[in-house]
């Protein structure tokens, strides 16, 4: 079991990994995102990606990507993880 979540921040040219992106979280929530590695090549409409939606508070933009179907980051208005 993992005693650290998966967690990267990232900011401008600026990425942290582990429990620095943790402590980066409290400043900048919404550049920080966590248990991304449970999305990984999930679609967007997939259970459970909008029981875990719906159950914790997000403090990022999950969104769909529209040319493979899977769900994205959002980051910005310019910028968005796959």
């Amino acid at each position: 079991m993992r005693k650290t979540p998966t967690t990267l921040f990232i900011k401008d040219e600026e990425r942290v990994y582990g429990l620095d992106a943790i402590n980066k979280k409290i400043r900048n929530p919404q550049n920080t995102f966590v248990y991304m590695h449970d999305f990984l090549a999930k679609p967007f409409n997939n259970s459970e990606v909008k029981a875990y939606m719906e159950r914790y508070f997000i403090t990022y933009d999950i969104i769909e990507d529209m040319v493979i179907t899977k769900i994205n980051h959002r980051i910005d208005n310019r910028t968005s993880l796959r």
